[in-house]
């Protein structure tokens, strides 16, 4: 398990109420907060996700590859996923987050560490929640800085689309800046 520990204190003012808006409590008068990783390495933790978007044809079994390009400036951890689904065809798409054709499948392998994250591809479901319960990793996964992180999306061939949609994924979590 990895260790984390604080080497500054969070100001005092962080606990106080403001006197001029008393339901704040200072969050913006907050030192940064400093890390240190199990290597003893300083970072700064912030909140961060990288979206991948596939479009998909109506009646047409769907195949598709995309790739997440993390950021050289710093290690991205994923904390939790989500998915998102909509119907083109409709004028003013809304996101169908609980519908999701059964036969779409997800791979993700990891460029850095030349690994794939599950040995066969398994239902978007099992690793992404939609918009209202996301999934939340059992530990949180790493992702190296300037590592690509592949998502293929694959379908059993019987289960179609009626018509034309767009699925994305969200990868959420954190991107540790290291100095």
């Amino acid at each position: 398990m990895e260790e984390i520990r604080r080497i500054n204190r969070v100001n005092s003012l962080a606990v106080e109420p403001n006197a001029q808006y008393p339901a704040y409590y200072g969050q913006g008068d907050r030192d940064t907060e400093v890390l240190v990783d199990e290597k003893g390495r300083k970072y700064t933790p912030e909140f961060f996700s990288y979206p991948i978007t596939f479009n998909m044809l109506a009646a047409t079994p769907f195949e598709g590859t995309g790739t997440i390009q993390i950021q050289s400036d710093a290690d991205f951890i994923i904390n939790q996923t989500e998915y998102s689904f909509i119907d083109d065809t409709v004028p003013n798409p809304t996101v169908l987050a609980r519908f999701l054709p059964s036969g779409l499948r997800v791979q993700l392998t990891d460029s850095g560490s030349a690994r794939n994250l599950i040995n066969a591809p398994v239902p978007i479901p099992t690793l992404f929640g939609d918009g209202l319960l996301p999934f939340i990793l059992p530990t949180p996964k790493r992702i190296a800085a300037s590592s690509v992180l592949t998502v293929t999306i694959s379908s059993n061939g019987l289960d179609v689309l009626a018509n034309a949609s767009t699925l994305a994924l969200v990868f959420t979590g954190v991107k540790r800046y290291f100095y």
